[in-house]
C-alpha cells in the first residue's frame, strides 16, 4: 500500500483549543516546518505564560466537572471518538 502525502498549498495558521474554542496565542509567531522536506507548512502564535495559566485553571475546573459525571456517561463520550 502506497500512501500519498498531501501538503497544504499555503501555510496553515494553527490555534489553541481553549474553553471550547480555537484561539490564537498572543505571543510571537512561530513557523512550522515539515520534517520531510523542510518547507513551511504552518504558523502558530506562541502561547504566553498568562494564557497557559488561564488554560490550566480552566482545565482543572473542567476536569472536576468531568469527574462528577459517572463512568458510564464518560465511557459513552469517549466511544464517540472511535
Amino acid at each position: 500500500m502506497i500512501l500519498a502525502i498531501r501538503f497544504p498549498k499555503s501555510a496553515i495558521l494553527a490555534k489553541n483549543f481553549q474553553g471550547g474554542n480555537f484561539i490564537s496565542g498572543r505571543g510571537p509567531k512561530i513557523k512550522i516546518y515539515s520534517p520531510l522536506n523542510g518547507e513551511i507548512i504552518g504558523e502558530v502564535f506562541s502561547t504566553t505564560k498568562d494564557e497557559i495559566h488561564k488554560m490550566s485553571v480552566e482545565a482543572l475546573m473542567y476536569q472536576k466537572k468531568w469527574e462528577e459525571i459517572g463512568i458510564k456517561e464518560r465511557t459513552q463520550v469517549i466511544f464517540k471518538f472511535r
